[in-house]
């Protein structure tokens, strides 16, 4: 939907059949309302309910230019606040990425107790949760909260809500374990999947539908009237 409402040339969009709730309907359809300079002029939502507020949406829609939808009949929909569920979509992106792969990645070319004391702005004995979030902020990879507590979490092992050297020495070892098991299990999926895919490919046989490609050889005699 971030992507939609950024979008300046698209004119028809069909959404049919897909698993989307009435209440988000009207969220979709409150954000092309607040967004004057999409080109969208069609709207498919077959089989797609939409609750009692939408109809008003769309008649404010209406009002400033041309735009049709297709969509199924309202109900009395009890539904979450839209208000509240814009702002859940307008939100900074965090990246989806396992948090303590994020760290063990920024932290690849440097040792780990350098790596430390680069992080601990202050150089006191431990690193708190504000400066953990301070080194993604820095790297350009701002993150959200849980992040910071999956690290914390599992780095400070006596829970004083800080991570002294020596949990994090521990900490990266762990985590270098997790990130070669990681490697590894890439590896053999990898290989795995390739010799899957060879011994399909020897025999002819179409891995998306698993049907066997038979080439028939039919052999014509040409034969002279007598």
């Amino acid at each position: 939907m971030k992507g939609l409402l950024k979008n300046k040339t698209l004119k028809v969009l069909i959404l049919d059949r897909n698993p989307i709730t009435p209440s988000f309907a009207t969220v979709l359809l409150e954000g092309i309302q607040k967004n004057a300079s999409m080109a969208l002029e069609q709207l498919s939502m077959q089989c797609i309910v939409v609750d009692k507020a939408f109809q008003g949406v769309l008649d404010a829609v209406r009002q400033e230019r041309n735009f049709h939808v297709v969509y199924e009949t309202s109900l009395p929909v009890s539904c979450r606040n839209r208000n509240d569920m814009l702002t859940e979509i307008e939100l900074r992106s965090t990246y989806n990425i396992e948090p303590l792969r994020l760290l063990y990645l920024l932290k690849e070319r440097n040792r780990a107790q350098d790596f430390f004391h680069k992080i601990n702005k202050d150089h006191n004995e431990g690193l708190t949760p504000d400066e953990v979030a301070l080194l993604f902020k820095e790297s350009g990879m701002p993150v959200a909260r849980f992040v910071v507590d999956r690290i914390m979490d599992f780095m400070d092992v006596d829970k004083d809500g800080k991570i002294d050297l020596g949990e994090f020495l521990i900490g990266d070892k762990k985590i270098k374990k997790l990130s070669r098991d990681l490697a590894r299990k890439t590896i053999e999926d990898e290989t795995h999947y390739s010799r899957y895919s060879r011994t399909f490919r020897q025999a002819h046989i179409q891995q998306l539908t698993s049907r066997l490609k038979v080439k028939i050889r039919v052999l014509l005699s040409n034969v002279e009237e007598s």
